[in-house]
C-alpha cells in the first residue's frame, strides 16, 4: 500500500497491517472496504459533516496550488 497523502483532515483510526499497529488515517487514504465499513451505521447529519469538510479541504487545495478542472 502507498503512504497516505492526509489532505482531508478527517482522521480515523486504522489497523495497518502492513505495520502491525493502529495508525491515524485520512478517510480518503482508508481502503475501499474500511470507507464503506465507516459510512455503513451514520447518520444523515454526520454524513453531511463529513461532505462539508472534504469539500472544504479540496477548495483549499485547489485554491492554494491553483488547480482547476476545465
Amino acid at each position: 500500500m502507498k503512504e497516505p497523502n492526509n489532505l482531508s483532515g478527517i482522521y480515523f483510526r486504522y489497523y495497518n497491517a502492513e505495520s502491525c499497529h493502529w495508525e491515524n488515517w485520512c478517510f480518503e487514504d482508508l481502503p475501499k472496504e474500511k470507507q464503506e465499513e465507516y459510512l455503513k451505521d451514520t447518520s444523515v447529519e454526520w454524513l453531511k459533516s463529513m461532505v462539508l469538510a472534504l469539500a472544504n479541504s479540496r477548495k483549499t487545495i485547489g485554491d492554494e496550488f491553483e488547480i482547476k478542472a476545465d
